[in-house]
């Protein structure tokens, strides 16, 4: 009887054991539950918001792991950055670093905000910090870069990629964000550089394609241009959105009107609230069809999603090209002075 009583007690043991660890991860370590279980990266925004909230409720009875509580303010950060609600983002990753200072991915995606809302001034103090604190990571560099490219600070920019590349020098990434200067800066021959760069480094990068695309039609190359649109698509179908409207852009260019008003569709279907594939279809229909009340139709339309390009309708370079006569007329102009905000 003795020899069976010894197996209850230690049943008894390790029951409270395991009563004492169950009630710290319930309690005192709650989070635990939440980290080693953590939630797929890829799952949709809000229910990574959802989740984390949730880990922060069980954080409330744990006071001693301030970094780790860091972490999940940065994580649901994050999924309010790509949900674009940059206001509760910069809350969350505010108090990520009030938790932890030397927190640098909070400074970096502070950096990136402060960007977006183009206090650029903040955004690269920010991003300052986050090198300062991790300065091997290459993606703070080229962010910079580009924050000081938007300043036209173009040395600045140039000292953050070559940066970039010194510590990484495959990193085909560096090299797409240092083509987009030179872009801006109206050197096309070396972006297309850069770019042919990042293409021979990433075969598969849909963005770098599209974006050497755009290139190509800035230099009239409008076939090369056709090729990098297609095999953008191939490789990343959610790049159609963008690359549809400029593909159709270059058939316009062709005078291939069918296909251009093809491809301005797509993107419509794609997003019905787009800005340039209205006002492009508005183009095939008065050079195409010579349909004055359709094409005004459809400019309107874009006016009415954010049309900003107004110089462009009266560029010979540029969509003025194809609009000749019509943004002359009387129903034309009214539209202008009724959208465009600087309009005298």
């Amino acid at each position: 009887m003795k020899i069976l009583k010894k197996p209850a007690i230690y049943c008894k043991y390790l029951f409270a054991v395991l009563l004492a660890f169950g009630c710290l991860a319930i309690v005192g370590r709650g989070f635990h539950y939440y980290s080693n279980k953590d939630i797929d990266i890829k799952s949709p925004p809000d229910k990574r918001i959802k989740y984390y909230t949730k880990a922060l409720e069980k954080w409330n009875y744990n006071k001693d792991t301030k970094e780790n509580k860091a972490m999940i303010y940065n994580n649901r950060g994050t999924a309010y950055y790509e949900k674009s609600d940059y206001d509760k983002a910069l809350e969350d990753f505010d108090a990520a670093i009030e938790l932890d200072p030397k927190d640098d991915l909070a400074y970096y995606y502070r950096g990136l905000i402060y960007n977006k809302k183009k206090n650029y001034d903040g955004a690269i103090a920010n991003l300052d910090e986050a090198i300062r604190l991790e300065p091997k990571i290459t993606g703070f560099y080229y962010v910079r870069g580009d924050v000081y490219t938007k300043k036209n600070d173009y040395e600045s920019a140039m000292a953050n990629y070559d940066a970039a590349i010194k510590l990484k020098p495959k990193d085909s990434r560096t090299y797409t964000h240092r083509g987009s200067a030179y872009a801006k800066k109206k050197d096309y021959d070396k972006a297309m550089t850069e770019y042919n760069t990042a293409i021979t480094l990433n075969p598969k990068d849909a963005w770098a394609y599209y974006v050497r695309g755009n290139l190509y039609v800035k230099k009239k190359d409008y076939a090369r241009a056709l090729t990098d649109y297609d095999t953008a698509v191939e490789l990343n179908e959610q790049f159609g959105r963008s690359v549809y409207n400029s593909r159709g852009w270059a058939y316009l260019w062709l005078e291939e009107w069918k296909k251009a008003k093809q491809d301005f569709e797509k993107a419509i279907k794609l997003n019905n609230k787009a800005i340039l594939p209205y006002s492009n279809i508005g183009i095939y229909y008065w050079k195409a069809e010579k349909n004055k009340k359709k094409a005004l139709e459809c400019y309107e339309k874009s006016f009415q999603n954010g049309f900003s390009l107004w110089d462009t309708l009266y560029d010979d370079t540029s969509a003025g090209h194809f609009i000749s006569g019509l943004n002359q007329t009387p129903e034309f102009k009214a539209l202008v002075k009724k959208y465009r905000k600087d309009s005298k």
